[in-house]
């Protein structure tokens, strides 16, 4: 996990699945943030992306995500590219990035497996604000947030659940809860990921 502040970075982007599957096919290892940016860029693959928008979703959000450890969550990911159901891929996608945003993976714990647990059908856009009001409270922003900066992460913090599959559409400024669960696949590599860092069997579990 990423040690820090919660930062306003999923401004940068939400999930980005397809992107990231784009961007994991173009990158290849020893490839910076700023290199992959260009040869995207060159390769005319998102022609109504626009520049600044394609650098901010490369370097704030992919990178962070997926090429920090020297690239290792991109590598893994890059292998898993060929022949892995995508509800894998999602999952994995999911992992890097709550690994890499403190704010969406004390949301998830914090929010929504406990709405989850306690059988509520929806999460309402009034209970994000409140989580990150909480946040700022505590001392977990480097600085105070505007009420306007406030409502614009709650959005993000719900829509990206959603990208991930933690959510469906919003109906009547909530979203619906959807069943979650972690699919073999994803349980095997996260279990191998953390056997690697070192942590013990009954850490692991």
């Amino acid at each position: 996990m990423v040690d820090g502040p919660y930062t306003t970075q999923l401004q940068a982007g939400l999930g980005l699945i397809s992107e990231t599957v784009r961007f994991l096919q173009m990158w290849q290892k020893g490839l910076s943030a700023q290199q992959l940016f260009r040869l995207a860029l060159e390769s005319g693959a998102f022609p109504t992306v626009s520049a600044r928008r394609l650098r901010n979703m490369i370097v704030e959000a992919f990178a962070p995500r997926y090429l920090v450890d020297e690239g290792r969550p991109a590598r893994v990911l890059k292998i898993l590219l060929v022949g892995v159901p995508p509800a894998d891929l999602r999952q994995m996608f999911f992992l890097y990035t709550c690994r890499a945003t403190p704010i969406l993976a004390d949301f998830v714990r914090e929010v929504y497996w406990h709405k989850y647990e306690a059988g509520a059908a929806r999460i309402a856009k009034d209970e994000a604000r409140r989580f990150i009001l909480q946040g700022v409270a505590r001392g977990l922003t480097a600085s105070q947030w505007s009420d306007t900066t406030v409502t614009r992460v709650s959005t993000y913090l719900l829509g990206i659940s959603a990208d991930y599959g933690l959510l469906g559409p919003v109906r009547a400024a909530a979203r619906p809860i959807v069943p979650f669960r972690i699919t073999p696949l994803t349980a095997c590599i996260l279990a191998y990921d953390l056997h690697f860092r070192e942590l013990t069997d009954k850490s692991v579990v």
